[in-house]
């Protein structure tokens, strides 16, 4: 099957007659019930895409794609659509195919949900029919590759198949978890965040971002490279939820253990709501990422300022301890005090009961 069909020209081979041509779109009457019967003039009801031959008719709610379409003028049969599918390998330019058969409402739902048009075109986000559905596609470069290897899918969001899942890789099995974004030099900031939708959005507004297409519970020792920690500030800003936190925290350790010296951890805001995450806080609550920055985030691991404490003198050590031991005063403070020493360099020092 050409992926790159024209929509109109095919149907004109099946002497289908355009009502309408609107732009990326054209419109005819209805082909799968006869709800356009009593249509007059230039009245119709079935709208198609034309780049990627969707079809959706206002009238009856029937709705497809070119492979349906194909299906409907006998023109292609579910065990020629299987062995075809078969057939259709991964390459460069089914990544360029897909970039250029975007329809116009994913890209309005990109846009809404912070993805850029310029985003869009530089990480060459694009629409494809894979496992028999509708995805948008996001290629990605496995580790230290130039070009592209698998494509990250994500659920076309008109569909309601539940039990689809939400992203899948093509091809099956050549897919892996890598690590996708644009790294920070030594004057930027870095944000890493838990989700593909997050990194975009951030990358839309020209913040540097980077995210695990696996989730907040993967991120590979090796992705902790020179690159990565060139970067003058790292913020690591996860979901509002408690695998968000896990991930989290398990990132800035990593980080820490590569010896970065400025680090930060993110916590959104509580209005993001449930599960919230980073493009929840730019698209839904419309604010800044500066004060993401700013106001939501603490150094890692968190700095104690001691003037906030008083010194303590023995009476407020006794009455500590007493909550616990009774009497004993003496025995007790010799034992707290020996417990502290042991915190020094040389000053330690050991006591026996008798």
């Amino acid at each position: 099957m050409n992926y790159n069909i024209n929509t109109e020209e095919y149907l004109q081979s099946k002497g289908v007659r355009i009502i309408r041509n609107e732009g990326k779109e054209i419109v005819v009457h209805c082909l799968f019930s006869n709800c356009d019967q009593d249509s007059k003039g230039s009245e119709a009801h079935l709208y198609l895409e034309k780049a990627t031959g969707m079809y959706h008719c206002k009238k009856c709610d029937a709705k497809g794609n070119m492979i349906t379409l194909r299906k409907h003028f006998g023109d292609i049969t579910t065990q020629a659509h299987s062995q075809e599918k078969s057939r259709r390998n991964f390459t460069q330019n089914v990544v360029e195919e897909c970039a250029n058969s975007m329809p116009e409402r994913i890209r309005n739902y990109l846009n809404v949900r912070g993805v850029s048009d310029e985003v869009i075109r530089k990480y060459k986000i694009g629409y494809g029919n894979f496992y028999g559905s509708n995805w948008i596609t996001i290629p990605m470069k496995k580790d230290g590759e130039i070009e592209y290897s698998f494509f990250y899918l994500r659920k076309d969001p008109e569909n309601k198949n539940e039990s689809l899942p939400k992203n899948l890789s093509f091809p099956k099995g050549k897919g892996e978890v890598v690590l996708f974004g644009e790294y920070a030099n030594e004057e930027e900031d870095l944000i890493i965040t838990e989700g593909i939708m997050d990194c975009l959005s951030l990358l839309s507004l020209d913040y540097k971002s980077v995210t695990s297409t696996g989730g907040c519970n993967t991120f590979k020792d090796e992705w902790i490279t020179e690159e990565l920690l060139k970067a003058k500030n790292i913020y690591v800003a996860y979901d509002l939820d408690q695998p968000g936190e896990q991930g989290s925290i398990k990132v800035l350790k990593k980080l820490k253990e590569a010896k970065h010296k400025n680090l930060f951890k993110v916590t959104l805001l509580e209005e993001v709501g449930n599960k919230g995450d980073v493009n929840d806080y730019i698209v839904k609550l419309k604010l800044p990422v500066s004060d993401l920055l700013d106001k939501y985030s603490k150094p890692y691991p968190e700095e104690i300022d001691t003037r906030e404490f008083k010194e303590l003198e023995l009476g407020d050590v006794e009455k500590i301890l007493s909550s616990t031991i009774i009497g004993d005063r003496d025995s007790k403070l010799i034992t707290f005090f020996c417990q502290l020493s042991a915190f020094t360099k040389d000053g330690q020092f050991n006591i026996m009961f008798n």
